[in-house]
């Protein structure tokens, strides 16, 4: 969206002549409605008739908010689990980090068995 913004600011002068009352935002929100009208998506109203969303938008409000709220609801669930899954990825690190740690210390008991092997077989020589 900043980038449509830009370049309607950076060409604005180039593409049309100020004289024919064209403003920024009636670009900006033209180019808009073009990148939906020509998105190939079909909206039916509450009596079965083919709506772009801006008509939806305009004839059908109640639709329009609920529409905008389960969207809302959806980024709040895909928060949550991507909380989730980072909270996933942080105990899976700290698990394999234990788990390193525990192989290091089986080898440290490891070789201290070995060393009171070896103490015994001394002392049993002496």
């Amino acid at each position: 969206m900043k980038n449509l913004e830009k370049f309607i600011d950076d060409n604005l002068a180039l593409v049309f002549e100020p004289t024919k009352g064209l403003t920024k935002e009636y670009i900006l929100e033209s180019k808009i409605r073009e990148f939906y009208d020509n998105s190939g998506k079909v909206y039916y109203d509450s009596e079965g008739y083919e709506k772009t969303i801006f008509q939806m938008v305009r004839d059908e409000p109640a639709w329009a908010v609920s529409r905008i709220q389960a969207g809302e609801n959806a980024i709040e669930k895909l928060k949550k689990l991507t909380d989730t899954q980072h909270l996933k990825d942080e105990i899976s690190s700290d698990i394999g980090q234990l788990i390193s740690d525990l192989r290091g210390v089986g080898m440290m008991k490891s070789y201290i068995d070995r060393l009171l092997e070896i103490k015994k077989k001394l002392t049993a020589i002496q």
